[in-house]
């Protein structure tokens, strides 16, 4: 199960010419037993529309799942 949130913060700053960035957090939960595919697909589909992945927080359940949230930026 994916589920995507958008979240957006602006820099604030004296320079008008410093880089704005979005940010995007992804929470994802993934079996372990397919899990090198699913992050695969999910890292490449989220470059494709120009996300950078800058950190993944982890969390664990008491369901064995590995689920967490990949954060991305881009330039706005």
């Amino acid at each position: 199960m994916l589920s995507l949130w958008f979240l957006t913060w602006t820099t604030q700053g004296v320079s008008s010419s410093r880089t704005r960035w979005e940010y995007k957090a992804v929470d994802s939960t993934i079996k372990l037993s397919t899990r090198e595919g699913e992050i695969s697909e999910l890292l490449n589909k989220e470059g494709a529309d120009g996300w950078e992945l800058v950190g993944y927080v982890p969390f664990r359940n008491l369901t064995f799942a590995s689920e967490g949230y990949y954060i991305f930026k881009r330039p706005k």
